[in-house]
């Protein structure tokens, strides 16, 4: 029953009293609980046949095992955050290194592995659900995780592929699209995708340099939108109600998520055109 504070720290009169993960080298308590086989204790979820930390990923794309590839993130991570001068609050520490430690826990699950076409190496297509999926149940039942930085950690890992799946130069509508989708943690899955990229001994120069354009580009998207991470609708459900002599039910939920998919493309949409839209 201690294992969150343990982990993560708690307030105390004083202040925070921090955990492991939170301290003053997380790092190090990362590789010694893998040193002393505490990975699955720690973090799987109990009730699920997984396969351990330890298995190889046999991918064309990954040159390490799961928890070394987990560790090689979480050190980029952390080395960044250090050469950025980046800092947290704890919370906001908790849910960026538990994102990272769970990112890829859904390759551990048999159901997420495929064999490649190739009939040599694995292929782990949809993992990020299985991650979302186990991150959830172990935040929930083993670690007994606040549910607010739960739903922050689950939704990081769900989408942690996202940017790696964008085409090189993104339409504006596909960013809003991550941004709406991730929240306000986007910049949190900026840099662990970057961490992700790079969590590997054979990795590429520059790969980063991608991604810091993604950052730029969505910092000037959200300034269009005075900085909501959602598009505000220009209509609200008692106008559209009596535009259409409609009451509440799922019609107007249909219609209010066309309009939503549409604000992507065209977010500074007037209310005179989102009627027309309607």
């Amino acid at each position: 029953e201690r294992i969150w504070t343990e982990l993560i720290g708690q307030e105390e009169k004083y202040g925070w009293k921090s955990g492991s993960l939170t301290g003053k080298n997380p790092l190090e308590a990362l590789r010694l609980f893998k040193h002393l086989d505490l990975i699955d204790l720690l973090f799987s979820p109990e009730n699920y046949e997984l396969n351990s930390w330890n298995s190889e990923q046999c991918s064309s794309h990954h040159d390490l095992n799961i928890i070394d590839h987990t560790l090689e993130v979480f050190k980029e991570l952390y080395i960044n955050d250090y050469r950025n001068k980046k800092e947290y609050n704890p919370q906001d520490l908790a849910v960026r290194f538990l994102a990272v430690i769970y990112h890829d826990i859904g390759k551990c699950y048999p159901k997420f592995i495929q064999q490649h076409p190739d009939g040599i190496h694995l292929q782990y297509k949809e993992h990020e659900i299985g991650s979302a999926d186990l991150a959830e149940a172990a935040l929930s039942n083993k670690l007994n995780a606040p549910i607010e930085i739960k739903d922050r950690v689950v939704k990081l890992v769900r989408q942690h592929m996202r940017l790696h799946h964008l085409e090189d130069n993104p339409t504006n509508k596909a960013l809003r699209h991550f941004v709406r989708d991730v929240g306000t943690d986007w910049e949190h899955s900026v840099d662990i995708a970057i961490a992700d990229a790079n969590g590997k001994i054979n990795k590429v120069e520059g790969t980063h340099l991608k991604y810091e354009k993604y950052r730029e580009r969505i910092r000037e998207l959200l300034l269009e939108q005075g900085g909501e991470t959602k598009p505000k609708r220009p209509i609200n459900g008692h106008e559209l109600m009596q535009l259409l002599n409609l009451t509440p039910g799922p019609i107007l939920g249909k219609l209010f998520a066309a309009l939503d998919e549409k604000l992507l493309e065209d977010p500074l949409m007037t209310k005179e055109a989102a009627f027309e839209y309607i």
